[in-house]
């Protein structure tokens, strides 16, 4: 009986360094580390306990583990206390079989496919009422994934809890803007007004763009990573540039409104610009932290890439048309942005998963 305590006791000890190191958002600084750990696992037998020796590398590794989470890890931020709580709640928690991210994300969609359906319901399944409706939906979609981000600060360091702050921001302010599409096509008699004669009111969209690519030039940093071409200056040189070209080609292409028509030009065309290097950070940072908080970056950089294509799609479908689009044209073309908000949902997820939200993987 003793002898099996003393096995459970083993593979506890063994089950939290792993944990512990699923916490380490740099690999290679504790790689090293983990030849203890290796070494005597390579040798363990499911009926032999540990020798004392092996038992007191294991904690030593143990606690070299948590000195590194709380005094040197580059992107998390513990005290002892919320390490060591960090630990219960997983444990805890996996033993009871909880699933608390997952149950909020299936909360976030539920709520989401069910207004959606229920005011489509109310349009009487009219492709109008159906195009009233999708922004409503993303509207929706947003605000959960900002409160997803936002949560997701917990135990990160202050640089890295910014960026997520940033992000939840960024959506909202998406959020608010997608708001305005419903009550042009409920109300058509709005698109007369000149800020909403070409699709929309826009700018919302490319300041979005501008926080998120900010917040990953901030985790880069973070993580001393090149961002020399990515940096803000390369960035800037290239906006300018693109504003010029565009204004100068909408002139003499539309004439009168050109202005108008050059900002709703202009905001597909730096947002999808903007969003490239966004997502070429997030791909970059994933390469250099665990898989644990890689799988994030990575479902958030395929999210930049695509909001890029649908931002390519607009502006090639408005420059085309060279004037007003259509209800459809908007409605059509607007599915382009679904694939990479559900992507930038997962993400959201996965970053809440990373951070504490306890479960099994």
């Amino acid at each position: 009986m003793v002898g099996q305590l003393n096995i459970e006791n083993d593979h506890s000890l063994v089950d939290r360094i792993i944990y512990l190191t699923s916490l380490v958002s740099d690999p290679v600084a504790v790689d090293p580390m983990l030849d203890t750990l290796r070494e005597i696992t390579a040798k363990m037998q499911p009926t032999d306990p540990l020798s004392s020796d092996e038992y007191t590398k294991l904690h030593t590794l143990e606690s070299n583990l948590k000195y590194y989470l709380v005094n040197d890890d580059p992107v998390r931020s513990f005290s002892v206390a919320s390490l060591d709580e960090n630990l219960y709640k997983y444990f805890s928690t996996r033993a009871k079989g909880r699933l608390p991210a997952k149950k909020q994300l299936l909360l976030v969609i539920g709520i989401t496919l069910v207004s959606y359906s229920i005011a489509v319901i109310a349009g009487g399944f009219s492709l109008r009422g159906l195009l009233i409706m999708s922004p409503v939906g993303l509207t929706l979609l947003n605000f959960g994934i900002a409160w997803f981000f936002w949560s997701a600060t917990k135990n990160y360091a202050q640089e890295i809890r910014t960026m997520y702050e940033y992000f939840s921001a960024g959506i909202i302010i998406r959020s608010i803007a997608l708001v305005q599409f419903p009550v042009l096509l409920a109300i058509p008699s709005l698109r007369r007004l000149l800020f909403f004669h070409y699709v929309g009111f826009l700018p919302p969209f490319i300041l979005m763009s501008i926080i998120f690519y900010y917040g990953m030039l901030l985790y880069a940093k973070r993580l001393k990573l090149s961002t020399r071409f990515m940096s803000v200056a390369a960035i800037s040189i290239g906006s300018v540039l693109f504003t010029i070209v565009i204004f100068l080609a909408s002139w003499d292409v539309i004439g009168q409104h050109a202005l108008f028509f050059s900002i709703s030009l202009l905001s597909f065309l730096l947002s999808a610009y903007i969003s490239i290097p966004a997502g070429g950070l997030a791909l970059t940072v994933a390469r250099h932290i665990t898989p644990r908080y890689a799988r994030s970056m990575r479902l958030l950089a395929l999210s930049q890439l695509l909001f890029s294509f649908g931002c390519i799609c607009f502006a090639t479908v408005l420059a085309v048309v060279a004037g007003p689009l259509t209800n459809l044209e908007i409605g059509l073309t607007a599915l382009t942005f679904i694939p990479p908000e559900v992507l930038l949902l997962l993400s959201a997820y996965s970053a809440k998963r990373a951070v504490g939200e306890v479960e099994n993987n």
